[in-house]
């Protein structure tokens, strides 16, 4: 019998970014800020709704030098507080399910997580478990064993 030597094999898998690129595209969304925390400048959104649009110029802060110091903190404060109600939360997805990936490599995109219940600790956020959910509906004829593999070259 004669032996052969090994020779490497080559993966064929999805390309990462070529698919974030469809996706964004079909579905109309930024998977690296779902919700659009940074689509708006929510500081002169809140400046407006107060009443003090001449403290803000390009989305930066102006200190009015007809008030005092004490008092454009307030009103800071205040802006900042209206913020905090109407600005989206960040929602990148990218952060949420990479946890251990190189330049150049495979990483696998868990579809088990598409199974947990709503709240689970263990699961994905609402808007996560969506975002997923686009991948599985496009791709789902390369899930293997529990998920799709991708390369991943930044």
């Amino acid at each position: 019998m004669t032996m052969t030597k090994p020779t490497p094999t080559t993966k064929k898998k999805l390309d990462w970014n070529e698919c974030v690129n469809f996706i964004e595209e079909k579905y109309k969304i930024n998977i690296r800020d779902y919700k659009g925390k940074h689509d708006k400048d929510y500081y002169q959104i809140a400046a407006d709704q107060l009443g003090y649009d001449k403290m803000f110029f390009n989305g930066k802060w102006q200190q009015d030098p007809t008030i005092d110091k004490a008092e454009g903190r307030a009103k800071w404060n205040e802006i900042s507080a209206l913020v905090a109600t109407i600005q989206p939360e960040y929602c990148d997805f990218w952060h949420l399910i990479c946890d251990d990936v190189s330049n150049g490599s495979y990483m696998t995109l868990n579809m088990e997580y598409l199974d947990y219940e709503e709240g689970d600790e263990d699961g994905y956020p609402v808007w996560g478990v969506e975002i997923l959910k686009m991948f599985h509906d496009e791709f789902k004829e390369h899930i293997e064993f529990y998920g799709i593999e991708f390369w991943v070259e930044w």
